[in-house]
């Protein structure tokens, strides 16, 4: 019985073979990069089997830039990038061909040609030129690791090479030796500094000019504010997305032009009758305040900035007396600002608990950790400081839970309290 269905079966393939239009190809890599003047076979594939390049129609995109063959084969002519397209019956694939002309040294942001790190320490390589493709690598990477970001993770004491590789018009390259040293256990702690919630909202509305300069005047060393964006890109201090509990108006700021939002006095905060004519500042304007009054900025982010947005809110921080200290719930933000900004302070807040990824990106990032005091302990910021990692506490509602957190060292406690941030403790 098994031979009589193994013979209908091998009289069926036989008989009744796959069409093409059953069969799918794909080329063996989505992007090829190749030098101008070589050539190059890209073979087509039907799953791990190779398929015989003229059954398939060929086509260039811009032959000015490659050509390909009846066989598969392409010739790079001139530097850029085009599409080669393989087609048999209705069945199209595509591959992404990138043709360089020589090959140009660069280097990284922040970065010469060595670095020395501590383990469980972490930068981010930020190339000064970049093509389409690019590729890290490193020569050890149970010593330091990299990822396809440029992000190096150390591990463990060594020495390793870290190579950069990408390819566009030019082919670019850059390294960095990496020196991975033991990480020390101790941590200095040296005081505890305290961090005015919107500046002064118990006198004055929140985040405002008025809140602020009343906040500095009284020798709080450290303001913080929310910033969100307007719709003609100016990025303004702000908590609420929406307009109605500080302006009485429904409008979302995201919505609306910077012009209009001025437009729109705030009316809502403690004192609001005291200061007619009170405005949503622009960030700018809160950083000049504080550098009136020598104070450190801390700035959370409130909502997913794109790239280029953290490019230009860089620019202002940049304008601050003191290196700024800048926070978010949003991990994105903060990792790209890392990436351009090696000295800048970031907090990264926890909702919760601190978490084991959490961890990571504070070792990886030289972020440190802000988290609400319902968890938080004394062990929890022994264990941080033993990692290097500083910590900031918010949610303390008492003067008396305030001197304990001060106790178990707290690096930063957010407080509406201008007494808590004045008195020397």
């Amino acid at each position: 019985m098994k031979k009589l269905i193994w013979g209908i079966m091998i009289v069926f393939l036989f008989c009744f073979p796959v069409s093409a239009e059953a069969q799918t190809y794909s080329f063996s890599a989505s992007k090829v990069v190749i030098k101008t003047g070589s050539k190059k076979e890209i073979p087509v594939y039907s799953g791990k089997k190779k398929v015989k390049a003229d059954l398939f129609k060929w086509k260039s995109s811009n032959k000015g830039i490659v050509t390909v063959s009846s066989k598969g084969i392409i010739r790079a002519k001139k530097a850029g990038s085009a599409y080669i397209t393989a087609s048999r019956g209705k069945k199209n694939i595509r591959c992404k061909i990138f043709v360089h002309s020589k090959t140009v040294k660069t280097g990284f942001y922040s970065y010469g040609s060595s670095v020395s790190m501590k383990t469980g320490e972490g930068i981010t390589l930020v190339p000064k030129k970049k093509g389409s493709v690019t590729v890290y690598k490193s020569s050890a990477p149970s010593i330091a690791s990299v990822s396809s970001n440029g992000t190096v993770y150390a591990k463990k004491k060594g020495k390793t090479k870290i190579t950069y590789t990408s390819y566009g018009k030019y082919k670019y390259t850059a390294s960095v030796t990496i020196q991975v040293k033991a990480r020390g256990t101790s941590y200095t702690y040296t005081k505890t500094n305290f961090i005015m919630h919107r500046g002064l909202l118990r006198e004055a509305p929140e985040n405002t000019l008025p809140s602020f300069k009343l906040a500095g005047s009284r020798g709080a060393k450290y303001l913080e504010c929310d910033v969100r964006k307007t719709l003609d890109g100016v990025y303004v201090v702000a908590h609420d997305s929406n307009l109605m509990r500080m302006c009485g108006v429904d409008k979302r700021i995201e919505k609306i032009t910077y012009a209009e939002l001025k437009s729109y006095p705030i009316i809502g905060g403690m004192n609001a009758e005291l200061y007619p004519g009170n405005y949503t500042p622009t960030l700018q304007e809160y950083i000049n305040v504080c550098n009136q009054y020598f104070a450190t900025p801390v700035i959370e982010l409130k909502w997913t900035c794109k790239d280029a947005e953290v490019e230009q809110m860089n620019k202002i921080f940049l304008t601050s007396k003191r290196q700024p200290i800048v926070i978010s719930f949003r991990e994105k933000p903060l990792i790209k600002l890392r990436q351009i900004n090696s000295k800048i302070g970031i907090q990264y807040i926890m909702r919760e608990g601190i978490t084991e990824s959490a961890l990571r990106d504070a070792r990886v990032y030289g972020f440190q950790l802000s988290v609400s005091s319902a968890y938080v302990n004394q062990k929890t910021i022994d264990d941080l400081h033993k990692q290097g990692i500083k910590i900031a506490v918010w949610d303390i509602t008492s003067e008396q839970i305030m001197r304990q957190y001060v106790g178990w060292k707290a690096d930063y406690i957010t407080t509406e309290e201008i007494s808590w941030a004045t008195k020397t403790l």
